[in-house]
């Protein structure tokens, strides 16, 4: 396939999103619980951090070289695997996935003499083999792999930590989408649009989630947020406010879930003391709405949001996982 830069779209955002209060907030029905010490166990290392991807778990384990575990919807160990830069260079991830078939696809940075590199990268299932693709002078801070396999970033480009070096091209796309073996395929959002400070901020801040017919795209992840959807088809993108203002409580976004349907979820968390509420937004009526996630366990573990399967919301529990149906209202384009 030739490359190819988007024209865009735009369609008009919501005038107003309101947070609505936690009267009518609608529970979610469990369609399955599982217990796994192994669970608990390997994830407090990562504080919480976890994916469900294509039909599994996945994390993150920081350090140099990184180190990613893969769970099974039980949440039972199946395999990990480390990755490792050109020449023993220092490395580290920005964002990372899973593909259908178990390999690891991460967007990340090795050192070298001349600097940063910015690269994609993907390892085999037994973690023996790796394929990194280098991007300069593109970083990915952001990274999904969608159902088909293709891979979505969004980042941009610099030179010497400088996104406005002589040389670069103003309008490169700050999405970009590639094939599986790291070919570029396409390019949309110029970066030029993205001139103030906090604009800046959320390209490398913030959730990625590719569905089979959008991007999903919530960032940044401290302080007021915005989400963005964009159709995979025709480029065309939507916009509307995040979680704002941003519930006094709650200082960061920690997670966004897009289900195939079109729900949107978001969870948001307080470090201090450690806290998390989660929202859906019903597009029926331009609310983000809290769903009341229900306790599992008797344990004192606020559940983190994991991801979708299908039109199930996935949860990460202290000792389990769990497995939510979406709230019918909220099903609605």
């Amino acid at each position: 396939m030739s490359l190819r830069r988007w024209s865009l779209t735009f369609v008009a955002a919501f005038a107003f999103v309101w947070i609505s209060n936690g009267a009518d907030a609608p529970g979610i029905q469990l369609v399955r619980e599982s217990g796994s010490d192994t669970l608990h166990g390997i994830a407090n290392t990562t504080h919480g951090a976890i994916k469900w991807s294509h039909g599994a778990f996945l994390y993150m384990e920081s350090g140099y070289p990184p180190a990613f575990y893969t769970l099974d919807r039980e949440g039972n160990w199946i395999y990990s695997a480390a990755f490792r830069a050109p020449n023993g260079a220092l490395a580290w991830s920005n964002d990372y996935d899973r593909e259908t078939d178990g390999s690891i696809v991460l967007a990340g940075q090795y050192s070298s003499d001349q600097g940063a590199v910015p690269f994609l990268a993907w390892i085999s299932v037994d973690g023996k083999t790796q394929r990194l693709v280098p991007t300069t002078p593109y970083f990915p801070y952001m990274l999904s792999v969608a159902p088909d396999g293709t891979v979505w970033t969004i980042g941009h480009e610099m030179i010497n930590g400088d996104p406005k070096a002589p040389g670069l091209e103003p309008d490169a796309g700050v999405l970009r989408h590639f094939d599986g073996t790291g070919k570029l395929l396409g390019s949309a959002l110029p970066q030029s649009r993205f001139k103030t400070p906090h604009e800046q901020f959320r390209l490398h801040s913030g959730f990625l989630v590719a569905k089979g017919d959008r991007l999903g795209w919530y960032g940044p992840r401290e302080g007021n947020g915005q989400y963005v959807e964009i159709s995979t088809a025709t480029m065309a993108v939507q916009s509307y406010p995040g979680l704002q203002p941003a519930p006094s409580r709650y200082d960061r976004a920690c997670g966004l879930a897009v289900s195939d349907s079109g729900v949107v979820t978001v969870q948001i968390e307080d470090r201090s003391p450690l806290a998390r509420a989660t929202y859906s937004f019903d597009r029926a009526t331009s609310k983000w709405v809290p769903l009341q996630v229900p306790a599992i366990g008797g344990y004192n573990f606020t559940p983190i949001l994991a991801g979708t399967d299908g039109e199930s919301l996935v949860f990460r529990y202290a000792y389990s996982v769990a497995f939510f149906a979406v709230p019918r209202s909220l099903n609605s384009e």
